[in-house]
């Protein structure tokens, strides 16, 4: 029997990784959350990050998925940022050593490469994040690094898959509602990756002892433009998936246009600039390393799952 904890366990990804293991014989799986629930575990702590790090919560455990962070909020203040996700990986990752886990795995993102590097960015770039999300992704690495040089890291882009927050989720909704019009045929590509292969490279790093002290990135090896998510979007919807593109340049005036609003209004506009460049910009990156270490590889794609997708984002 194997005891794996998995903090933010109520979280998208968490959650995944959690009904993943509890199917598996000889799995025990113990979720630290943040609110008292019940869900796909057979023991939970309740914890915050970084202030309460229960030790007990640590006790008779082999792995830990530290799946814990802050995200989908890339206007949030830096503080914030660096509080839970760097602080909150310090400790327990800490946690973890002491109480002698055997295996220490981090859920980091693309975003501590950065984004906006034309091609397929390759794994051993310079680390240049390019907001207070992807900096504390970064520091988040390298906390968990100080602290467990045997540590695993898996960086992910945006995870799809029926329930996901975030981006494509509202993009959906706005599509069905008529005021997200389609990009331009010609945009650039973006990385991503399928719930059920994020959760299958994670165990993967935690059990393979070729992962012990490495960094990897997993997605689902095709990179999606704007222009074909609104596409998948329209066909799962029943419409139209033929319009003309609006042109980079109307874009660009809208972009600006939800710049003064926010200037004006409280909060940020549905477009700006930063959300433009999330858009259109590019962000592929090498995942090469967990397929010829690992021999991880990828089974979903985003044009076959994205009905379900679309079907529970409308709910």
């Amino acid at each position: 029997m194997t005891r794996w904890l998995v903090t933010g366990a109520s979280g998208f990804i968490g959650s995944h990784v959690c009904a993943a293991l509890a199917r598996e014989d000889g799995v025990r799986v113990r979720a630290l959350l943040r609110r008292d629930a019940p869900g796909p575990w057979h023991e939970r702590v309740v914890g915050t990050l970084p202030e309460d790090v229960p030790a007990h919560a640590f006790d008779d455990v082999d792995v830990v998925v530290h799946a814990a962070g802050r995200a989908h909020v890339f206007d949030g203040d830096a503080a914030a940022f660096a509080r839970v996700n760097v602080d909150g990986t310090a400790r327990v990752a800490e946690a973890a050593r002491r109480a002698g886990v055997r295996r220490f795995v981090l859920v980091s993102s693309v975003a501590a490469v950065g984004e906006g590097r034309a091609g397929r960015v390759p794994e051993d770039a310079p680390l240049m994040p390019v907001d207070a999300y992807g900096r504390s992704r970064r520091d988040a690495e390298a906390a968990a690094r100080t602290v467990d040089a045997d540590a695993a890291i898996v960086r992910l882009p945006m995870v799809y898959g029926p329930g996901a927050p975030g981006n494509l989720r509202r993009m959906i909704r706005a599509v069905r509602a008529g005021y997200f019009p389609p990009p331009p045929r010609r945009c650039a590509r973006r990385s991503m990756i399928h719930v059920d292969d994020a959760v299958g490279a994670l165990c993967l790093a935690a059990r393979a002892e070729a992962a012990r002290g490495r960094t990897y990135t997993a997605t689902d090896g095709v990179g999606w433009t704007a222009r074909e998510l609104w596409e998948l979007i329209c066909r799962a919807l029943g419409r139209r998936a033929d319009r003309p593109g609006l042109p980079r340049a109307a874009w660009v005036v809208m972009a600006w246009g939800g710049e003064l609003v926010g200037r004006v209004l409280p909060g940020r506009a549905p477009l700006d600039r930063r959300a433009l460049a999330r858009l259109l910009g590019p962000a592929q990156f090498a995942d090469d390393a967990i397929r010829r270490e690992l021999g991880w590889r990828p089974r979903r794609r985003l044009d076959e799952a994205m009905p379900a997708i679309v079907e529970a984002a409308l709910r």
